[in-house]
């Protein structure tokens, strides 16, 4: 029996996933970013100061992954290290202002990819995908 691939949602979703990718890269390139930089700086935007243990664990990326994200944004002057002073051993990762700055162009380009990526939806078929994504990522974690 022939299996048809396309007909499978997490073969779907990762195709999708991977396509996204490449828009978002696409359209970031002006910043000098990629999805994942970009993915670290939005979590800061709307918490900055978290640890990376939280940043890894939001990002769902293994440690040493986050690190080389945080290293390339440090050296391009858009987020700081600072030690934690609850603990020692664990750093907290700031926004710099040239990190604050891009807020608005990382928003609009952020905007920009959904609204093109849904354009073919209405608002109530929005709506939909999104609860049925996040049903589907409860499942899972």
């Amino acid at each position: 029996m022939k299996i048809n691939i396309e007909n499978h949602v997490g073969y779907l979703i990762q195709q999708i996933s991977h396509l996204l990718e490449q828009l978002y890269n696409k359209n970031l390139l002006n910043e000098d970013l990629s999805i994942s930089h970009a993915r670290v700086i939005y979590l800061l935007y709307q918490n900055d100061g978290m640890t990376q243990s939280e940043l890894q664990q939001d990002l769902l990326i293994k440690a040493s992954s986050l690190t080389k994200l945080i290293d390339v944004l440090v050296e391009k002057g858009l987020v700081k290290r600072e030690t934690c002073q609850e603990d020692a051993r664990s750093r907290r990762i700031y926004l710099t202002d040239a990190g604050r700055k891009k807020e608005e162009n990382l928003h609009e380009i952020r905007e920009k990819t959904e609204a093109y990526l849904l354009s073919t939806l209405s608002d109530n078929e929005r709506k939909d995908l999104i609860c049925m994504l996040k049903l589907l990522k409860n499942k899972i974690v």
